[in-house]
């Protein structure tokens, strides 16, 4: 090894270590508030299986005293795209992205002429600049992305004079500037969050020896457990407290599945929070416990060629915009979001039904949808199967929302008895209001394109994920996770994740 690169080596380990000293800060000192305290972990990835099959097996306890002591459904309904910051968004605003404005990890900002990331990767973010990358998913994403027209269960709280924590979930806007700790040689950086607040190395009240904070910078379930159970033994609980668990994440996107032992140490992991109150039945006294996953996933074909649909590929005769700023040149831009992707027509000579010609064709694609004034229409992939639909008053689904259909309904596999005004759905749940969300989620004209299960979108570098597993589509498969709820009788309005802060807010 050279002696420069030994030089940066030591250059990036002092980084790495200043940086764990002085992103430990003074514990915050927590108002006693009375009433039953809502704790909200969120379990990224977790599946219903292997979890039901090791639940009558009994060897999750932790995941079976929460299934005795409450409820458990496999069936809550994510958002769309199904990607964690999408996600994330609508579970604390209670709003889709039409309203929240955060449209996936990958989207193209018209005002500012770009394809913004919030990190998807080392190369990707290289390219389009870490300080940029950095900026976008550590302070524009909760400070200036996220419409400010729609409150978070933080906001929300803090206006009635209650305290929430927020432990490394990435979405967390409250009324409370912090200074993170970025090392060197980046900028510093101040973001609006709650009272109590973790984020990895960037801000954090404890210090847990060097290797946990290795562990993709502090974002871990160790962490994120440790943090948790200091507060419950402090008895420092505020009223809501949302913990997010991300080690499943990384081992879904390599496997295409779980393996027992990943959630058995979740499991584990659990055991450690009830232990925290003496008792397990105290817990659910003191507070009411909510344990969820947050999307489905699709396990990826092996063979790639087959696998992998490359966006590039089959937009090769036009001017593709890189990562970065595009260019006056430029003719169209890709955002590309594993399972579903946005695609965007930079110049006024090209039209979205030559984008849709290039692609209709493809039997691997599953829906390709654009907005058409206030139609949303929706073709389907290989057959050219054509409907549309917006809001109206001429059929109401499940959720009561009511819509104008025409056209085949057999395109998002909606169900509906003769001659009644009632629909139901099928592989695509709440998609007509999950779909019209995503395309009324940011400005421009742009394509929609999701893809079949088994099956993933690559454009502009996004990484992909052969032979292991992925999600972002509007299909059932990326779609449905599992819940537990304990502590309450109550129980949301509906099963899907939109109207889990309404039924959060009212444990208060």
């Amino acid at each position: 090894m050279t002696v420069l690169l030994w030089v940066l080596l030591l250059v990036l380990v002092v980084a790495y270590w200043a940086s764990l000293k002085i992103g430990i800060k003074k514990h915050p000192d927590l108002p006693a508030e009375e009433g039953k305290k809502v704790i909200l972990i969120v379990v990224d990835s977790l599946l219903s299986e292997p979890l039901e099959s090791l639940m009558a097996q009994n060897k999750v306890p932790a995941f079976s005293f929460l299934k005795e002591k409450g409820s458990y459904s496999n069936r809550m309904v994510s958002s769309f795209p199904t990607m964690s910051v999408t996600i994330d968004s609508t579970l604390l605003t209670g709003t889709y992205p039409d309203k929240h404005r955060i449209p996936g990890l990958r989207w193209y900002s018209l005002k500012e002429k770009r394809l913004i990331h919030y990190g998807d990767g080392v190369f990707p973010t290289i390219k389009s600049g870490i300080k940029t990358v950095m900026n976008d998913g550590l302070f524009h994403l909760n400070n200036t992305h996220l419409s400010t027209q729609t409150r978070t269960i933080h906001e929300e709280l803090a206006v009635s004079g209650r305290s929430t924590a927020s432990i490394n979930a990435i979405v967390y806007r409250s009324n409370h500037m912090k200074d993170l700790a970025i090392p060197w040689p980046f900028s510093k950086i101040q973001t609006k969050a709650p009272d109590y607040f973790v984020l990895g190395n960037f801000y954090r009240y404890m210090s847990s020896g060097f290797f946990p904070f290795i562990n993709y910078y502090g974002v871990n379930n160790r962490v994120s457990i440790q943090h948790l159970v200091r507060m419950i033994r402090k008895d420092q609980l505020p009223s809501f407290t949302v913990v997010y668990l991300a080690d499943l994440d990384h081992e879904s996107h390599k496997q295409g599945e779980l393996s027992s032992e990943s959630v058995v140490q979740v499991d584990r992991q659990l055991q450690e929070v009830f232990h925290a109150f003496g008792k397990w039945d105290e817990g659910l006294e003191k507070c009411v416990f909510m344990v969820m996953g947050d999307s489905g996933v699709s396990r990826i074909k092996n063979d790639k060629k087959e696998a992998i649909v490359d966006l590039d590929q089959t937009f090769s005769k036009m001017r593709v915009a890189p990562l970065g700023s595009s260019g006056p040149t430029d003719e169209m831009a890709l955002a590309v979001n594993e399972r579903m992707s946005y695609i965007y027509p930079l110049q006024d000579q090209v039209e979205l039904q030559a984008m849709v010609k290039e692609l209709k064709h493809d039997e691997r694609l599953d829906l390709i949808s654009w907005k058409d004034k206030d139609w949303v229409k929706v073709m389907q992939g290989g057959s050219g199967k054509e409907m549309r639909f917006r809001k109206g008053n001429t059929f109401v689904d499940e959720y009561h929302q009511q819509w104008d259909i025409e056209g085949d309904m057999e395109v998002l596999d909606l169900k509906r008895a003769p001659k009644e005004e009632a629909i139901g759905y099928g592989s695509y749940p709440d998609g007509l209001m999950r779909l019209y969300a995503a395309l009324h989620s940011h400005e421009g004209k742009f394509l929609l394109v999701t893809i079949q299960p088994g099956y993933e979108m690559k454009g502009t570098g996004s990484p992909t994920h052969v032979g292991g597993g992925s999600h972002g589509g509007l299909h059932e498969v990326d779609s449905y996770f599992p819940i537990f709820i304990a502590g309450t009788k109550e129980r949301p309005t509906y099963n899907r994740i939109v109207d889990l802060k309404d039924f959060i807010l009212r444990q208060m």
